[in-house]
């Protein structure tokens, strides 16, 4: 029995098999279990130990030792976890501060701030070596130290706790999933699921293909709220309130409006960065707004990269976690080289005494496009290698959809977007959602048409940390430096490329967890099982291909060729001349040990790998 306080809710995709599951973030945790322990004696623990277990036929089969077959690994079956490493353990010591439980029922009225009892099954993170999404760093990054699901509905124990400052945030948190539960009841579910990115942050009930599109036309940084929404949120208040405040003759002769604007808009910045939930762009696009603001009210010249560098001292300051993030990355490398970007153009201006005032109404709508295509190019050229590194995947014609999509979102969305949250309360955001309705619309419509070009995306294999680390750092060293000796890093950029090409791929990948095992051979992932897993498909990703195929799908000529040839508990395939057996179940030993195999591989964690001490293997 688990009780605790509702700090977040997430609301995961429809599936074919599933209906839509709640995941509920809860925080300071008791486990009725814990308790119980405590209080049994020795003698009592140790009656429990040695009571025998009952096993039914396939139990004894599968737990005990058969003559001939694979001996159980006890040792395997048996892991004594460190309370340091895992709590789940007899002592239950160092349980989490925040776990997450996934549900298939309904809330009961329940909402975040309520302290809430249930019955849960639970299962601390396991270190990932698959290669796949490692699910413990990214849970371990927002405090939470296991996943599990309710075996039964839950209870509130007592509704909202008095402690203002929890109830002011708890509040905010249920306003953001009321706003976006609105987005969708006025805009359709998919319209409205983007406008709840795009306007609150709230991005799970946003359908897989939708950010398939947009990932693969190289939009998605338009989801995540950054740097563009707080520039257009600060901005149009700014101006806005400045506007407002020069009506009174008054007030604009006896008192610095533009600093009252300035004041009015950190304001603003910092409501926005509440109800998008503080992710780490939306952090650093305050910071750096802030600090904008600051110089307007101490009469001084902002400088980019020093409020860049603030920003990040200011995320790392409070989660330290976030430098391991994408997130991070991505939005810092963007920042960087956007304001290098805009470095140069002022100086470029300054040398050659180009001034755009003079120029016609065609001449800058021209520049303004050509301002979009550079800074675009800039920010994809930055973001990359992060993007390569953590994705396997580039999108080749983001310079093109955002030449479109940023003055669709900047000009017609977001501002729709802002003037119905105002309008909300007031029952009068019809007419804004209508019309940002219609700019999504469009926008969604560019992302589908621009992901299903040809070679319109490419799916790039994994690349070696010393490749990533050059590449980094020769990235930084220009980015940072303002002399000339910045194109020195050039050379470990160019390092860093050349040794990616370099980077051999496995050939025979395995994982004891699932029991999959797969190798690659002629651009061709083979999965060694009938069915297809979500860990092959990351398996196919990270050597840079579109999909996998199973064993029963090969081709007679390929079938031939890696001479495979699987049966019910082992495969057998043969590579560069050598010949592997890979067991997934528990074989007999004679049989085994009959088979002409060069490498004995044993993905089973539950029987002992097979000695064939007559062969020499």
């Amino acid at each position: 029995m688990a009780q605790g306080k509702i700090s977040n809710i997430k609301t995961l995709p429809q599936n074919k098999k599933r209906t839509v599951r709640y995941i509920l973030t809860l925080d300071e945790v008791s486990l009725s279990k814990v308790r119980n322990n405590k209080k049994k004696n020795k003698k009592e623990v140790r009656q429990q130990k040695n009571r025998p277990a009952k096993f039914t036929k396939n139990s004894a089969k599968s737990h005990l030792n058969v003559n001939g077959y694979q001996q159980v690994d006890r040792k395997s079956l048996a892991v004594k976890y460190s309370a340091k490493e895992n709590w789940l353990d007899d002592q239950y010591q160092n349980p989490p501060k925040k776990i997450s439980v996934s549900f298939k029922r309904d809330l009961q009225g329940a909402q975040i701030g309520d302290v809430v009892e249930m019955r849960v099954m639970l299962k601390a993170f396991e270190n990932n070596d698959s290669g796949s999404f490692d699910r413990k760093k990214f849970y371990y990054s927002q405090g939470i130290g296991a996943a599990g699901f309710a075996v039964k509905d839950l209870e509130i124990v007592n509704k909202k706790p008095q402690n203002f400052t929890k109830q002011f945030f708890d509040q905010i948190n249920i306003w953001r999933h009321k706003i976006s539960q609105k987005l969708m009841a006025e805009m359709g579910v998919q319209n409205g699921a983007v406008a709840s990115a795009l306007l609150v942050g709230i991005k799970d009930h946003i359908a897989p293909n939708i950010n398939d599109n947009m990932r693969h036309a190289g939009l998605a940084h338009l989801m995540a709220i950054s740097g563009l929404h707080f520039t257009l949120a600060a901005g149009i208040f700014f101006f806005v309130a400045r506007f407002l405040l020069s009506l009174s003759a008054n007030l604009a002769l006896k008192y610095d409006i533009k600093k009252i604007a300035a004041i009015l808009g950190i304001g603003a910045c910092c409501c926005y960065l509440l109800l998008s939930g503080a992710p780490v762009a939306a952090m650093r696009a305050f910071v750096v707004m802030a600090l904008v603001f600051l110089a307007i009210l101490f009469d001084m010249l902002p400088n980019a990269l020093r409020s860049c560098a603030v920003g990040a001292f200011a995320i790392l300051l409070f989660n330290p976690a976030a430098v391991f993030s994408a997130g991070f990355a991505l939005s810092f490398a963007a920042i960087l080289a956007l304001i290098n970007l805009a470095i140069f153009t002022v100086n470029w201006r300054q040398n050659w005494q180009i001034n755009h005032a003079n120029q016609s109404f065609i001449g800058k709508f021209g520049i303004y496009f050509l301002g979009i295509a550079t800074s675009s190019a800039f920010a994809t050229l930055a973001t990359a290698p992060f993007t390569i590194f953590y994705f396997n995947h580039y999108s080749t014609y983001g310079i093109l959809s955002n030449l479109l999509a940023i003055p669709l979102t900047t000009f017609l969305i977001m501002p729709c977007g802002f003037l119905a949250l105002l309008l909300m309360p007031l029952g009068l955001d019809f007419l804004p959602l209508k019309i940002m309705n219609f700019g999504l619309d469009w926008l969604l419509a560019l992302a589908n048409f621009t992901s299903h070009l040809p070679w319109s995306h490419f799916n790039i294999g994994t690349v070696s940390k010393m490749s990533f680390a050059l590449t980094v750092i020769g990235g930084l060293w220009a980015l940072l430096w303002q002399k000339k000796w910045r194109f020195l890093g050039l050379l470990p950029i160019l390092a860093g490329i050349f040794l990616t090409f370099l980077t051999p791929k496995p050939q025979i990948l395995t994982d004891h967890k699932a029991k999959l095992a797969g190798f690659y051979a002629d651009d061709t992932l083979v999965i060694l099982k009938n069915k297809p897993h979500k860990l092959a498909s990351s398996w196919a990703k990270n050597l840079g291909l579109k999909d996998f195929v199973l064993e029963k799908d090969l081709s007679g000529g390929q079938r031939q060729k890696w001479q495979v040839k699987c049966g019910k508990v082992n495969c057998q395939f043969a590579l560069d001349g050598k010949k592997f057996l890979i067991l997934t179940g528990r074989n007999k030993i004679a049989e085994i040990c009959q088979k002409d195999f060069d490498v004995l591989v044993n993905i089973n964690k539950k029987y002992q790998t097979i000695d064939c001490k007559n062969n020499e293997k």
